[in-house]
C-alpha cells in the first residue's frame, strides 16, 4: 500500500484503512500556503477510548471527558 492511508471509524464494531487524499497546508484565512509544512507521521497508536468508540463500554460504566472509564454508581 502506497499513499497517503487512514483508519475510518465505519460503524458499530466496524473500522476499514482507507486511502485518503493529501492535506493541503492554508493559512488561517483560507488561502494557500505555499511554503507550509505537512509533517511525516511514522507512527500512532490507538487510546482506550477508541477502543471504546468501536467496541463498545461495559454496561453501567461511563467514560468522561478525559477518556477514563469510571464505574456508575
Amino acid at each position: 500500500m502506497s499513499g497517503n492511508r487512514g483508519v475510518v471509524y465505519v460503524g458499530p464494531g466496524k473500522v476499514e484503512v482507507r486511502g485518503i487524499a493529501f492535506p493541503e497546508p492554508v493559512d488561517p484565512s483560507g488561502r494557500k500556503a505555499n511554503h507550509g509544512v505537512i509533517p511525516r507521521v511514522v507512527a500512532t497508536h490507538i487510546r482506550g477510548s477508541d477502543q471504546h468508540m468501536v467496541s463498545g463500554v461495559p454496561k453501567q460504566c461511563v467514560i468522561d471527558p478525559h477518556g477514563s472509564l469510571k464505574a456508575a454508581a
